[in-house]
């Protein structure tokens, strides 16, 4: 009874181990924006529902699944200017692939992989490892 209950106890926590390690590809840029020196502001539900809501008004792509999360990163420069960076992140991967290229005319740098899209005017983008 010792050994099963034993056994059963590290195997809960080889798995606890497993799945809370690492952080999501999502926060790892947001980090990095952060270690840049810009300043982030993750959205709610509210203002991403807004966002679905605009997206759906402009004909800009028609969205398949949900946006997971949105986050905004910006800081100001000293001559007035601002860098900022858009990063979403998609339930489906197809909606990440139509949002690419609606990014890719709006932002200079653009990157994604799989269902997460980073644009936006901050060469800091491209230090980005997804």
């Amino acid at each position: 009874m010792k050994r099963t209950i034993c056994i059963c106890l590290v195997l809960v926590m080889v798995l606890l181990c497993f799945f809370s390690c690492g952080k999501s590809s999502f926060d790892k840029a947001v980090d990095h924006l952060k270690r840049c020196g810009l300043e982030s502001m993750e959205y709610d539900q509210e203002q991403i529902n807004n966002i679905i809501s605009n997206i759906s008004t402009s004909k800009v792509f028609a969205l398949e699944g949900k946006i997971a999360r949105i986050n905004h990163c910006v800081k100001s420069q000293i001559d007035g200017s601002l860098k900022w960076a858009y990063l979403y992140e998609f339930e489906l991967e197809s909606d990440a692939t139509n949002m690419l290229r609606y990014a890719e005319l709006m932002g200079e740098y653009c990157i994604s992989k799989g269902s997460i899209v980073v644009y936006g005017n901050a060469p800091e983008i491209e230090g980005i490892e997804l």
